[in-house]
């Protein structure tokens, strides 16, 4: 945040106060949700980036601006119309920008919306620092843990799509090119780890996964591999016949 952020001018947009700010976005949800209902259309809001910016920097009071915090913003913007068509863009850079200690708030707010099943979308964007001090940096160099978000996202069935976002760029990749090569490849990686995580078997039933580790040695298939194929029948017992005992694990 700049020191002399009160002398900056007033954006293109002109001045819009907190309530005006919000009387639009509830006319706005109200009228299109009920569309996206109708038509099964999914509606995911970006948080503004950054967040908790003091009001009426540049003649503006950001909808998740201070003293809200990044949480109750959202909270109240997805409350307007409660609705599974109602979610968010789950922007994890953009939340960590408005967070003091990204490493231990990042995680619950992960949690309260992948709960109700409002996340559409999610970027996985990594950051050093915290609120108004921070410096985008490559997925795998953050304060997050992203194995831990992506454990969350699993755990609450999570079906939409993983996004890399504001890769760094250097004077031989002035596009990010090799940013989000490694940022894809990065997240396919933390997909297949949360898959194959021993500690989701064990969630589910030690017994399980006992049978799961043992038909993964005897198919010669891959733990992640079998997930995959059973996950969908939440390893019932018909999908996963017992295993010869000589092959247990």
């Amino acid at each position: 945040l700049e020191d002399n952020w009160q002398e900056l001018p007033v954006a293109a947009n002109g001045v819009v106060g907190h309530d005006d700010y919000w009387e639009r976005i509830t006319h706005f949800l109200k009228n299109v949700i009920p569309v996206c209902a109708q038509y099964d259309v999914r509606m995911a809001v970006h948080p503004y980036d950054p967040p908790w910016l003091p009001r009426g920097y540049q003649g503006v009071d950001n909808w998740n601006a201070a003293p809200a915090t990044v949480l109750e913003s959202v909270q109240r913007y997805e409350a307007i119309v409660d609705s599974p068509y109602n979610g968010i863009q789950l922007c994890l850079g953009t939340c960590m920008e408005g967070l003091k200690d990204p490493k231990t708030e990042l995680l619950p707010i992960v949690r309260y919306f992948a709960g109700k099943g409002k996340i559409h979308k999610i970027h996985m964007r990594n950051i050093r620092g915290g609120l108004h001090n921070f410096q985008e940096v490559y997925i795998d160099e953050g304060e997050a843990s992203f194995i831990e978000v992506v454990r969350v996202l699993r755990d609450a069935g999570f079906a939409w799509s993983y996004c890399p976002d504001h890769m760094p760029t250097h004077p031989d990749d002035p596009k990010a090119y090799q940013g989000f090569a490694h940022g894809f490849g990065y997240i396919q990686a933390l997909i297949d780890a949360a898959i194959e995580d021993d500690t989701y078997a064990v969630r589910l039933s030690p017994e399980h996964a006992k049978r799961l580790r043992a038909i993964a040695k005897a198919e010669e298939r891959s733990v992640t591999g079998l997930v995959r194929l059973i996950v969908a029948a939440w390893l019932e017992d018909a999908y996963l016949p017992s295993a010869p005992s000589s092959d247990a694990v």
